[in-house]
């Protein structure tokens, strides 16, 4: 495994990086969170509008 410091990039860039791959990340998640209980409210609307 090759580090940061051998390829000579700064730790701060590297760190920079992950912070926003992390972010990413838990946008996605979050993202993913809000449609499926967007959907649900959505077949919960259906599902009165039957009645």
């Amino acid at each position: 495994m090759i580090t940061s410091h051998q390829k000579g990039a700064p730790p701060a860039a590297t760190a920079c990086l992950f912070f926003i791959l992390e972010v990413r990340a838990q946008f996605i998640t979050f993202a993913k969170k809000l449609v499926r209980s967007s959907d649900q409210l959505h077949l919960a609307r259906l599902d009165s509008g039957r009645k």
